[in-house]
């Protein structure tokens, strides 16, 4: 799904947008983005209660940008002005028979929330990945945050009959 750093414009629509107006478009991150996005990311990071290192976070970003087959990190842009990004990472899974894409990290700045944007982007997301041949796209709401889990249920998005689990394998997560 990684595409060229150009801004692309949307080419889906979603029913129901509040803001049809609104002209989307998503951009890969470079180097250049860098203190823009750590600012997003600082933003989201704080909205979630998770603790930001800096150089961790910064070390770990010019890595995925450095390996674009691994993940794509995109900036969000609402009628040219930056308003969020988005991390998607690519998988294989038996299970669903193919490519899957984990949505790991999303945030939209509160001046642009509960606008239909959120939906928008998902939206755009779910239809590149599928275009794109992946069978699934996965992603963890925190049980501390039932409105994201409402709005993903929204969107389709259906709860599953497994724990997710992790066993961190060097100390950087909790640095992050």
């Amino acid at each position: 799904m990684n595409t060229s750093s150009k801004t692309r414009s949307s080419t889906h629509r979603s029913p129901d947008i509040a803001l049809r107006s609104l002209r989307v478009s998503y951009k890969d991150v470079t180097k250049r983005d860098m203190p823009l996005l750590m600012s997003l990311i600082r933003r989201y990071y704080s909205l979630d209660r998770l603790k930001f290192n800096r150089d961790s976070v910064r070390h770990t970003l010019q890595r995925l940008i450095r390996h674009p087959s691994a993940a794509t990190v995109r900036l969000i842009v609402a009628d040219g002005e930056p308003v969020g990004y988005y991390c998607l990472s690519y998988g294989w899974s038996l299970e669903w028979r193919g490519r899957d894409v984990f949505l790991d990290e999303i945030f939209i700045n509160a001046s642009h929330r509960n606008k239909g944007l959120g939906t928008r982007v998902l939206h755009d997301i779910i239809c590149r990945a599928s275009h794109h041949g992946f069978k699934a796209v996965h992603l963890v709401v925190r049980q501390s945050n039932p409105r994201a889990t409402r709005f993903y249920l929204a969107n389709e998005f259906t709860r599953q009959s497994v724990v997710f689990m992790t066993r961190p394998l060097t100390s950087d997560r909790h640095n992050v």
